[in-house]
């Protein structure tokens, strides 16, 4: 519910958007069309999370990873708040308004 929110509320504000909802599949996704401008995602999803798809992004194609923009609704584990405090520049709390994110990112 979040996902379909989100992307009708850059949708209404002219941006083409692209929704997946599980990691792998976004992995694949990224990986067949580098040409993105703006990455939201989440750190904690379905198939991997978005640390994992950072961290192989970084590696495969860090052009992409370097666009990504994390989103989270709290990060409890250890892992993920070591994460956030590695991406505190590319990391927003949920909730917040995502068209002003994106217009703020992509200039």
């Amino acid at each position: 519910m979040v996902a379909r929110a989100l992307t009708l509320q850059l949708r209404s504000a002219g941006y083409r958007v692209t929704t997946v909802t599980d990691g792998k599949e976004g992995l694949e996704l990224l990986r067949s069309r580098p040409e993105v401008d703006l990455v939201f995602c989440d750190l904690m999803m379905t198939g991997m999370t978005g640390m994992d798809l950072a961290e192989a992004l970084a590696a495969e194609a860090p052009e992409v990873a370097a666009k990504m923009v994390f989103m989270t609704g709290g990060a409890f584990l250890p892992r993920a708040r070591e994460f956030v405090a590695r991406h505190l520049d590319r990391t927003v709390d949920k909730p917040f308004n995502i068209v002003a994110e994106a217009q703020r990112r992509l200039g």
